[in-house]
């Protein structure tokens, strides 16, 4: 069984890898939120991190702006 591990307030922590075509986990991951620029993001996963999404995520939509 393959996992991701990743360090999180201190507390290291684990999770089982699933991957529909076969890719290894990543080597590193990386907590993200909503403070990450876009540039950040794009140059972490570039150099082969994974990002873990922290943040408070809303859907936005015409109707509900």
């Amino acid at each position: 069984m393959l996992e991701i591990c990743w360090t999180e307030d201190g507390e290291a922590r684990s999770a089982r890898w699933r991957s529909e075509n076969g890719s290894p986990p990543p080597a590193r991951v990386v907590i993200a939120d909503d403070r990450f620029t876009a540039d950040a993001a794009y140059r972490l996963t570039c150099e082969g991190s994974a990002l873990l999404w922290r943040g408070d995520f809303h859907l936005r939509s015409a109707a509900n702006p």
